[in-house]
Parts: C-alpha cells; structure tokens; sequence
C-alpha cells in the first residue's frame, strides 16, 4: 500500500507535535537541561508539526473530494417556485 503525500504530511505534523509536547516535558523533570535552543527548538516544533497537520489534512479532504465528485453535482432538474402548487 502507498502512502499518499498529505497522510505522510500528517504523520511528520503528529510526530513533530510529540516532540513539541515531549521535550518540555523532559526539561521539568530535568532529564535534559533546560537551554534556550532547546525550548525555541520544542516551540518550534510544535508551530510547524501544527501547520503541516492543517495542511496535511486539507490537501487529503480535496484529494477525497476530488474522487467522490459525484456526489456534490446538482440533481438534473430543480424545481421553480412557479410550479408549486399554491396552497396557501
């Protein structure tokens, strides 16, 4: 099975929001010494793992959306108001 562009794009998003989250985490506990590259390398992280799931996702909606066109095309004939039957 291949992996379409926009699901990898997801996945990298997921993992680089993991270490957004993850890194922070081992800093408090103090696993790994806090520095300022590492906290702007977890914020930053977690900004473009954000992006690339948004982006990920929405190329994969128009992929779906581009397969099923079908289903969003208009029915043959709309009825007017002018053929309602006027019951009231």
């Amino acid at each position: 099975m291949r992996i379409s562009r926009s699901v990898l794009l997801i996945l990298i998003g997921f993992i680089c929001v993991l270490l957004g989250a993850f890194l922070p985490y081992l800093m408090v506990m103090h696993f790994v010494k806090s520095t300022f590259f590492l906290n702007f390398l977890a914020y930053t992280l977690s900004i473009v793992g954000l992006f690339l799931g948004l982006i990920g996702s929405a190329m994969h909606v128009r992929y779906t959306r581009k397969k099923k066109t079908d289903i969003f095309e208009p029915p043959a004939e709309i009825p007017h108001d002018r053929d309602r039957d006027k019951d009231w």
